[in-house]
This record gives structure tokens, sequence and C-alpha cells, in this order.
């Protein structure tokens, strides 16, 4: 594989992976399981505590797992999920900007 392309796609894992392990750091240090279940609660999630450190952590195992390149079509695969599930659920659901914006890129 060309060094550049390489290049380009640990630029991009280590990115993304920094950018979960944040996200996943805020749920699991500063918010902790019960305010994230509380989060997801107000939205109407069921099994809210269930989801709560099922989403705390796939972004915060997954964007380590992604970091070092280890399982990341696995830890990709689970992020995916909850990015959609996230998306259609949550943002979605409470914010319809999202379609207008999506709508300018066709």
């Amino acid at each position: 594989m060309n060094q550049r392309i390489e290049w380009a796609l640990l630029s991009l894992r280590v990115a993304l992976g920094l950018i979960f392990i944040v996200h996943g750091s805020q749920k699991l240090f500063s918010f902790g399981f019960a305010g994230v279940a509380g989060f997801l609660s107000s939205l109407g999630v069921p099994l809210p505590n269930v989801f709560a450190v099922i989403v705390t952590l796939v972004e915060f195992g997954g964007g380590i797992l992604i970091l070092l390149g280890l399982l990341t079509r696995l830890a990709a695969f689970f992020i995916l999920i909850n990015m959609l599930v996230a998306f259609f659920r949550v943002h979605l659901a409470h914010d319809s900007s999202y379609l207008r914006e999506l709508n300018m890129c066709f």
C-alpha cells in the first residue's frame, strides 16, 4: 500500500479513536452511568440503565480499540450501531434541522 495512504489511514484512525475516547470518558468519568441513564430516560429510551452502560463502554472501549488498531472492524461495527441509534432515535427525533442539512448533500 502507498505510504501516504497508510499515513492517512493512521491519522484517521487516531483522530476517530480520540474523539470516541473523549466522548466515552466524559460519560464514564463526568456523568457516570447514572447520569447517562438519567439522560436516556428523559429521552424515553427503554432500559436506560442497561443502555447507559452499553453506550459508554462502546464509545470509550471502542475508541481505545480503534486508536490502538486492535479489533478495529468489531469496534467500528459497534460504534456504527451506536451512532445510528443515536442519530435516528435521539437527534433526528428531537431536531429536524438535520433533514435540511441532509438535503443540501444532494
